[in-house]
């Protein structure tokens, strides 16, 4: 007999295997030497008991057997484990032997699920909050929360928010004014078979959010998805660390059919069934067990792998998002807007039951929405129930108006509470002890986990901190509720909301000096810490040290205003306005400034500090401006009829409407209720330009009350008077499905007069997309397809409007279009509209790979797609297109390229680079030798792309070939400025001495050198490479501006004598330049660039007209002014003193040769007279 341990299973079971009976896989299995009749005898034995033999096995072999037991069942995988040679042989036969004993599933087994559903108290009830002992009936205290698309995200399982560089925030608020938010059903429903993951911050509503989606798919609320399993991430891990047989199907399914056996063959037959299921997985908190690398590792694995016959919707917080999970669609919760404010605030109050006559809710709305600390803080679902949990336990109190008073009132209010059920709860050495813990787990060395903690480190803090050892973490903390707990024996624990940890920890930090606090500020996880700090001083009175601080980030500005912005956080939080009294400055007016002149991410962000530091104050301004006919804004527009081709579009007053210089969107985003009711006076005025101009801040602040007006006048409007152009400017933004009468009205008229405004009303509707919005659009379809003969039809706009619909619903409108005899000609035009509205849609992608001469058309689909719906391909589709697409016969290979540049900027991995870069090599060799000069252009056009690609990945393999192109004297031109703005990206912090050199010899070229060169681009690849040099040689042109740029994408400080990284450490510059002072009047400015540039080869900085310190060297152009011969004065005051100081008297009116000459000269000479 052969040993047992040459017993082992080295074949798959065959390809046939889902026509075998039991019996028949059980017969091939032994027949392979696999598993011996000893072997299933001792596994299949019950209870040990050996009951089984041979000849039992031996009679199964004979006879058809339809069932096992659960126990013999989960024996024989766990047989089939042990044996197999590696995990794909083991699933594929423990599959196979599951399939064939599957049972049909219980008819009424969506029935029995939605009913317990529906009984769950987990489901229908939250938390109670704090040392309350009421729970909240979900029904009740819920609001309708609304999801968009997601931006990208980085993850870090330590923390429980994002940590985003200043540019990344900026463009998040600025892609935030034109992104469509809707209801999850209203994204989700009707989207059988696609994973779709919704990311929120902590305390954004999204758990509560995925048990409302449960309840109402079990009540029968939603149109295709009809069985919903519920499951946490966290419990979940949980149990499969107990029983490894388990997976995620099972165990959600489990939770809801009572009998096990139901639930084993559910499962088996969503498994085999390769129909699309109305059963849709609900999994919670996906980020919860992002610490566990086998977690991470095994749940992901799962959710990549589930059949694609079942829809799941998956939370996260995106720092704790580990990776992709296969997800067709990325959706971010969205903030609370004023009237799910007011909704909450309702629902709360009634559901408090008793309590609730102590609570005014129109009451408590005036107070929240009179105070911006207060209605931004209400945006984030559970500091909204925060504020009305302060006022049910301070009732007769005002609720604060800065944000420091309304941290300080609740954390008073909480221990209050806790206190009334049990003295020792929150005692005043327990506060102090969790304030110190609190600041220990943030000092922690990086890596550590700092917001997410195990009972393992507060008692090694209490070993630390003697005086704190008798304090109970289970009788004296946990009952306040302020933590939430969540894995097995040894549970994880966090604060129910990040910023009150942060209050904790600023409140530690008031017993350690100032200095210490001015350090920390730089680190990213500190910086929300600094301005409680901040606050906090002020609030208990240090005013001393309140003074000191601001004084000092005053004093210390950084080149992108990072300090500044912070300033204006403390003065807000602290509730202080008046600025100047503390620091010399009115911050609002400085800030104000800035926002009149440009609409980029640097204004949006001091229009950001201006709101929060002073609304009514920039209200005022506003106002002052509009009426006294000082806004060039208002000015510069006019605007004629709107119903030629020839006029400006609604899109297009939209987007002009919503710019940072609009007075009428600083209106709105001072949130005040008198702003409210201007901006509703202008859209509903007599002056149609203003009402056009105001329409976008109208559909910004409009309450419910405000949009059912809107819909009265658009039932009355005629098309296209003054009044239905501002209702269709309004809808542009604030589109809903009561404005589809409306909308219908104007696509009948567009039709029959061919009026541009039919494609921006079709496309309005997909974007309202529920039921009636996708019945408007087939029958437009379908009257479209049927003029197809006729000379002027709108079949292609109606076409793209259902595109843009999307999903499933746009996909049964396409098939039954396909049906109509009148679009044969358009089939193939479908089938890739088909896989537009939804990319991995797999029948439409098989049939275009099919038709080779397709495949470079459904690669433009597929970037449209990405590009234009942000619905991506998914990996299996990119995998289908490396193996099925001839890449040589795209004829754009540039989308391609952005293709995967958006995938990598929505976090997924690179799949595309490898072939990118070999595309790259091939067009680089093809460039040099073209057939014409229309085929370079066109081959640099589809470089560029494909370097952009590379760029976003920082593909470190495309170093060789960026070598390549700058070294090479007789590389084309343009191909020389790829390659100089790619190798920032991959050579990135590498501090490549040959590259930087080269680099440098670019930026100072001489005026006579035929050769041209984009200085932006070469000083913004000098400093990613290494910011030291860039920074040294700051005075050449552009690179302050590519100093400023890289810093606020990376989040840097930076400062004259040291920067910060964007991990807050401090680090000295390398070599930090000397500074030269430059003394002139307006006319010489272009004289003095000249220098600036010259000297700055030498490591030289220019500062101008002012701050004399630290100079070595003074320039005066303009010699009889008066602060020019002060300074002459002083240098030779102290040159009597050492000597070492040079004055150098330029005059003005020097050629542009001139001044290169002597300006080199100059900085060679300071050059060597201070060699370091």
């Amino acid at each position: 007999m052969k040993n047992s341990k040459e017993w082992t299973i080295v074949i798959p079971p065959p390809k046939e295997h889902d026509k075998l009976t039991f019996s028949k896989l059980l017969q091939r299995i032994l027949r392979s030497n696999a598993l011996s009749y000893s072997m299933l005898c001792e596994a299949l034995a019950d209870n040990g008991r050996p009951n089984i033999d041979e000849n039992t096995i031996k009679s199964w072999l004979s006879r058809d057997v339809k069932t096992l037991s659960n126990e013999k069942l989960r024996s024989l995988h766990a047989l089939i484990e042990e044996r197999s040679l590696n995990s794909d042989i083991k699933d594929k036969w423990i599959y196979a032997f599951s399939l064939a004993l599957a049972e049909d599933p219980p008819k009424n087994y969506s029935k029995i699920i939605c009913q317990n559903v529906l009984s769950s108290n987990y489901l229908t009830k939250l938390p109670s909050l704090f040392g309350t002992e009421q729970s909240l009936p979900l029904a009740h205290a819920y609001t309708e929360l609304s999801i968009t698309t997601a931006t990208p995200s980085l993850p870090n399982p330590s923390m429980l928010e994002l940590n985003l560089t200043l540019g990344q925030r900026l463009r998040k608020r600025a892609e935030a004014r034109f992104a469509i938010s809707k209801s999850p059903k209203d994204f989700l429903d009707e989207n059988i078979g696609q994973k779709t993951l919704i990311l929120g911050p902590p305390g954004a509503g999204k758990s509560s959010m995925l048990r409302q989606i449960t309840l109402d798919i079990a009540d029968g609320n939603w149109k295709a998805l009809k069985t919903p399993v519920f499951a946490e991430a966290r419990a979940y891990w949980a149990r499969r660390k107990k029983d490894s047989s388990i997976n995620l199907l099972s165990f959600a399914l489990k939770a809801f059919l009572p009998l096990e056996e139901d639930a084993v063959r559910v499962l088996e037959s969503l498994l085999t069934n390769e129909k699309k299921s109305k059963l849709i997985l609900l999994f919670d908190g996906l980020d919860e067990i992002a610490s566990d690398e086998d977690a991470v590792s095994t749940i992901y694995d799962e959710l990549k792998m589930l059949p694609p016959s079942i829809s799941v919707i998956v939370t996260a917080r995106p720092a704790g998002l580990m990776g992709s999970i296969g997800e067709s669609n990325r959706y971010e919760m969205v903030d609370l807007n004023d009237e799910a404010i007011e909704g909450l605030i309702d629902n709360w109050c009634e559901s408090m039951g008793d309590t609730s006559n102590y609570l005014d809710s129109e009451g408590l709305k005036i107070e929240i929405f009179s105070s911006h600390s207060t209605r931004d803080m209400a945006s984030n679902p559970f500091l909204l129930t925060s504020l009305c949990f302060l006022k049910m336990v301070n009732p007769d109190n005002k609720l604060p108006t800065s944000r420091i008073g309304v941290y300080e009132s609740l954390q008073a209010g909480i221990i209050r509470q806790a206190q009334s059920k049990n003295p020792h709860v929150l005692s005043e050495l327990t506060v102090e002890a969790l304030e110190n813990f609190t600041f220990a787990l943030y000092n922690q060395p990086s890596g550590e986990s700092i917001q997410v903690f195990r009972k393992n480190k507060w008692r090694a803090f209490t070993q630390k901190e003697p005086k704190y050892m008798k304090i109970d973490f289970e009788s004296q903390i946990k009952p306040s509720r302020l933590l939430s707990v969540w894995g097995g024996n040894d549970p994880y624990y966090h604060f129910l909301h990040l910023s009150l940890q942060e209050y904790l920890i600023a409140r530690a930090m008031l017993e350690r000096p100032l200095e210490d606090a001015l350090t920390r500020r730089f680190m990213p996880s500190w910086r929300a810490v600094f301005r409680f700090y901040g606050s906090l001083l002020y609030q208990r009175g240090f005013i001393d040290e309140f003074r000191q601080l601001v004084n000092s980030l005053h004093r210390e500005k950084d080149l992108t205003g990072l300090s500044l912005l912070t300033l204006v956080d403390v003065f807000s939080y602290a509730g202080i306005q008046n600025t100047k009294e503390w620091i010399g400055e009115d911050l609002k007016k400085t800030l104000y400034n800035v926002t009149n002149y440009d609409d980029n991410l640097i204004s949006e962000a001091m229009l950001n500090g201006v709101t929060s530091l002073a609304p009514e104050w920039l209200e005022k301004q506003v106002n002052s401006a509009i009426n006294n006919g000082q806004c060039s804004y208002i000015n510069n527009f006019k605007i004629g009829s709107l119903d030629t081709d020839e006029c400006i579009s609604t899109k297009q007053i939209i987007e002009y409407g919503s710019q940072v210089t609009s007075p009428f969107y600083k209106l709105a985003q001072t949130k005040t209720g008198s702003a409210k009711r201007t901006i509703k006076e202008y859209f509903w005025g007599k002056d149609q330009n203003l009402a056009l101009l105001s329409a976008y801040a109208f559909a910004l602040v409009a309450t419910p009350k405000d949009r059912s007006e809107v819909v009265k006048a658009s039932e009355k409007a005629t098309i296209f008077d003054d009044m239905a152009i501002r209702i269709f400017t309004f809808i542009q933004y604030k589109s809903h499905s009561d404005f589809l009468p409306f909308l219908e009205k104007v696509i009948t008229y567009a039709t029959s007069t061919m009026n541009s405004s039919l494609n921006d009303a079709l496309n309005i509707i997909a974007d309202i997309g529920n039921d009636d919005a996708s019945k408007i659009l087939e029958l437009q379809l379908v009257n479209e397809a049927n003029k197809l003969s006729e000379e002027f039809n709108s079949f292609e706009l109606s076409l793209q409007a259902v595109t843009r619909l999307g999903g499933d619903k746009a996909l049964r409108i396409l098939e039954r279009t396909l049906e109509l005899t009148s679009v044969s000609e358009w089939h193939e035009t479908i089938v890739l509209k088909c896989l537009e509205a939804s990319p991995n849609y797999n029948s439409k992608i098989i049939e275009a790979l099919n038709r080779k001469h397709l495949q470079s058309e459904m690669i433009s689909t597929l970037c449209n797609a990405a590009q234009v719906y942000s619905r991506l391909p998914d990996d299996e589709m990119i995998q289908m297109i490396i193996e099925n697409v001839d890449i040589s016969a795209i004829n754009d290979l540039s989308e391609l390229a952005t293709i995967e540049y958006l995938r990598i900027n929505a976090g997924m991995q690179p799949q595309l680079c490898s072939i990118l870069l070999d595309i790259a090599k091939h067009l680089h060799t093809r460039i040099q030798n073209p057939d014409d000069d229309n085929d370079k252009d066109y081959m640099l056009s589809q470089l560029s792309e494909v370097f952009s690609t590379l760029a976003i990945a920082k593909w470190e393999p495309a170093q060789e070939l960026v070598r390549d192109i700058l070294f090479d004297s007789n590389s084309n031109r343009d191909m020389q400025a790829l390659a100089i703005w790619l190798s920032g990206y991959v050579f990135y912090n590498t501090a490549d001495k040959k590259i930087l050199s080269h680099l440098k010899d670019l930026l100072y070229l001489d005026l006579e050198e035929s050769i041209e060169v984009d200085g932006q681009a070469v000083a913004t690849a000098m400093g990613l490479i290494d910011i030291n040099e860039l920074f040294y040689h700051q005075g050449a042109y552009f690179a302050l501006d590519a100093l400023q740029e890289i810093a606020a994408e990376q989040d840097l400080f930076i400062f004259d004598h040291f920067w910060c990284d964007r991990f807050g450490q401090k680090r000295n510059w390398e070599k930090p330049p000397l500074s030269v002072l430059h003394i002139y009047d307006e006319d010489d400015s272009e004289l003095v660039s000249i220098f600036s540039h010259e000297m700055s080869k030498f490591g030289l900085k220019s500062i101008f007209n002012d701050g004399a310190n630290d100079c070595i060297a003074f320039l005066i152009y303009s010699p009889t002014s008066d602060y020019a011969l002060k300074i002459a004065d002083q240098v030779e005051t102290k040159n009597k003193k050492d000597s070492n100081y040079l004055l150098f008297n330029i005059g003005s009116g020097l050629s542009d040769e001139t001044a290169i000459s002597l300006a080199r000269s100059i900085g060679e000479l300071l050059f060597n007279r201070h060699k370091r």
